[in-house]
C-alpha cells in the first residue's frame, strides 16, 4: 500500500517498527524470561528524553513488556541516535534506603528472584552496598535496535499527514482517502492507536457520505 501511495506522488516517511521490544548490546540470557516492576527512563547524550514505570520483561538479547513498548515510541523517531535504558528495579526505595537495607541483608534477601541478584552483582563495578545500591537504581543497557516488524505493534513513519486534508482526503487526489496505520501518526499505549484508526475512518467516512447527499 506505501509503494502505491508513492506511485500516486505521496511522499511516505520512512518506516519504523514501533511499541516493540527493544534489542540491547548486553547478554541477558541468565535472567531470560523473568521479570521486574521498574521506573525505567530512556536516555541520550546524557538526558533523560522519557520516563515510565511498569513490568520489564527480560529476554536473551532485549527488553520487553509494555514500560519498554512506550520507550519504543520515542527510539522510533530518531533510530539513528544513541540510546541508554536506565532501569530503578526499586522505585519505591531511595539509594540511601537501599544502602541501609543492603548493610543488614548483603545477599539482597527478598529483593529479586535469585538470578536476578546474581546479574545485579555481576555488573556491579564492586562489591561494595553503595555499588551494588547504585546498581539497582541505574541498572543500564546500550539500546542496538528495536526488533523485526512482526514483534512491533505498530509501525511509525507514512504518508505525511502535511500531504493530507482535515477529511482524511489527498490533497493531490480526489476521493483518495488514507486511514490510521498508513498516516504518519502513531502512539503509545493504551489504545490510542486504535482510537486513531476509528475516528480517521468516521472523519473519512461523513465526508464520504456528505459528498454523495450534495449530488
Amino acid at each position: 500500500s506505501y509503494m502505491i501511495c508513492s506511485m500516486l506522488s505521496h511522499r511516505v516517511t520512512p518506516l519504523r517498527p514501533t511499541l516493540s521490544s527493544l534489542k540491547v548490546k548486553e547478554n541477558l540470557a541468565s535472567i531470560e524470561n523473568l521479570r521486574a516492576k521498574v521506573k525505567a527512563k530512556l536516555l541520550c547524550n546524557e538526558q533523560v528524553i522519557y520516563e515510565d514505570s511498569g513490568e520489564v520483561l527480560f529476554k536473551k538479547d532485549a527488553l520487553s513488556g509494555i514500560v519498554i513498548f512506550q520507550l519504543s515510541s520515542q527510539v522510533a523517531k530518531d533510530t539513528y541516535k544513541k540510546y541508554i535504558i536506565e532501569l530503578d528495579l526499586i522505585p519505591s526505595m531511595d539509594e540511601d534506603s537501599l544502602v541501609e537495607y543492603l548493610t543488614k541483608y548483603p545477599n539482597m534477601t527478598g529483593l529479586f528472584a535469585k538470578m536476578i541478584n546474581q546479574y545485579v552483582l555481576k555488573v556491579s563495578p564492586t562489591k561494595d552496598v553503595k555499588d551494588i545500591a547504585h546498581t539497582i537504581k541505574h541498572l543500564r543497557f546500550n539500546v542496538l535496535e528495536n526488533l523485526e516488524f512482526k514483534n512491533a505493534q505498530v509501525t511509525a513513519g507514512g504518508i505525511n499527514i502535511s500531504e493530507v486534508k482535515d477529511t482524511m482526503e489527498s490533497k493531490y487526489h480526489t476521493n483518495l482517502y488514507f486511514l490510521g496505520e498508513v498516516l504518519d501518526v502513531d502512539g503509545i499505549c493504551g489504545g490510542y492507536n486504535l482510537h486513531f484508526a476509528f475516528a480517521s475512518a468516521y472523519v473519512a467516512a461523513l465526508d464520504i457520505i456528505n459528498k454523495e447527499s450534495g449530488k
